[in-house]
């Protein structure tokens, strides 16, 4: 569960004999709800953004300032402190460390923080925080990137070493990225299954040397006899221009995309240079027929994907996270799919949505396809017809099944 010291904190402060018009400026510059102010270097107490918008320019905060009714350890869960500020009715709190303010938690920032959907197995929100997170960057016009990551053949784990050693990768691999990121500049996410992200403010080559720093991490895990490794994608930090209003969402849609995509790229890259050999069109154990999906059903917390072939009936299904439906289809195709096709491991990227000829919305998927050590590039592009379940399902079995066998890239 998400501790107090995990989420950013007001941790603007000022002196005592400073004035509301600064302080006011300042405050809405770095979109701080509330401030400490100290006297005789001492914090005495806080001000709020709106008692500083209501009080005189000339005033000094020494007589604007509250005293702290109510101080929390920065150990406390987000629940916990939901409840202490209920009942104490307190807007603003303190959060402490060893005696040490570590900064003020509002009311409005914790109702936030209590919005967002949570991953009970890491503690970490999910990808829609993520979205609320680079939207609220862009359009106060700060310069983000985006850095995706995945586990390199996560399924392997599952099948395996079973679900419960898959779930203490996934923790492990949330734990090491919480090690080298800041509240105060970065946001973490598990995007979807075992893909995480980081939505960044840092500098670009600030975010560079942080995924310099990613790509040589391996750790262990309990059960797991070999270092478990993933593979990451970088995007962002060098725009010509600020996105209109408008234009925001398509710009961090865009930003996730080529993340994903530089993610898939470079894990497909370096397999081959370690196999010391070029991509190539792979030999893949292909069905008789091309599969038809039969049916996809969407659950509350689930969803199954379920495809015939040569009258056998094969099942995937995938646990949802979140409102979207993209992730969970994709997950559950790809498991029908390695059961279709055995030995093989398949590693869809997220799709990208555009605007083809005439008009027509079109999906696009690219991926690999692993089998006896060697990696197959795939991709395929389809319209958007009807239901999206099964529109974004068709694209991943076209992509899958766009390995011609024999065929070789020169």
């Amino acid at each position: 569960m998400r501790q107090l010291s995990d989420i950013r904190l007001d941790r603007s402060v000022f002196r005592s004999e400073e004035l509301a018009g600064d302080a006011l400026v300042r405050m809405q510059a770095e979109g701080a709800k509330a401030a400490s102010v100290l006297e005789d270097d001492l914090i005495c107490g806080f001000v709020t953004l709106e008692s500083v918008t209501l009080a005189d320019g000339e005033t000094k905060l020494g007589d604007l300032q509250r005293a702290f009714g109510t101080s929390l350890s920065g150990t406390t869960t987000i629940r916990a402190a939901a409840k202490v500020m209920a009942l104490t009715k307190e807007d603003v709190v303190a959060v402490m460390a060893d005696e040490k303010v570590l900064g003020l938690l509002s009311a409005t920032a914790l109702l936030g923080e209590l919005g967002n959907s949570w991953d009970p197995l890491t503690g970490l929100s999910w990808s829609d925080r993520l979205r609320e997170w680079g939207t609220e960057q862009l359009e106060s016009g700060h310069e983000i990137s985006i850095v995706f990551m995945d586990i390199d053949d996560f399924g392997l784990y599952n099948k395996k070493f079973g679900h419960i050693v898959g779930d203490k990768v996934i923790k492990a691999l949330a734990e090491h990225l919480g090690g080298i990121t800041s509240v105060e500049t970065d946001v973490l996410v598990r995007y979807a299954g075992d893909e995480f992200a980081i939505g960044t403010v840092r500098a670009r080559e600030q975010a560079e040397e942080m995924v310099l720093h990613l790509s040589e991490l391996a750790f262990r895990v309990e059960g797991v006899e070999e270092p478990v490794r993933f593979s990451y994608g970088l995007s962002g930090g060098k725009r010509t221009k600020e996105p209109s209003r408008h234009h925001v969402q398509a710009t961090l849609d865009n930003l996730i995309n080529l993340a994903s995509q530089d993610c898939l790229e470079r894990k497909a890259a370096r397999k081959v240079q370690e196999a010391g050999k070029g991509v190539r069109k792979i030999v893949v154990a292909s069905p008789a027929a091309e599969p038809v999906i039969s049916d996809v059903r969407v659950h509350r917390e689930s969803v199954m994907v379920a495809l015939t072939s040569e009258g056998r009936l094969i099942e995937g299904v995938a646990q949802r996270s979140g409102p979207g439906l993209v992730a969970p289809v994709i997950a559950a195709s790809r498991q029908a799919l390695e059961t279709l096709l055995p030995g093989s491991v398949i590693t869809i990227s997220e799709p990208l949505l555009h605007v083809g000829e005439g008009g027509r919305t079109m999906i696009s998927v690219d991926g690999t396809v692993e089998r006896d050590g060697q990696v197959t590039l795939v991709n395929a592009t389809h319209p958007v017809q009807g239901d999206l379940g099964r529109t974004v399902a068709a694209a991943v079995i076209q992509a899958v099944l766009s390995a011609q066998p024999g065929a070789e890239d020169s």
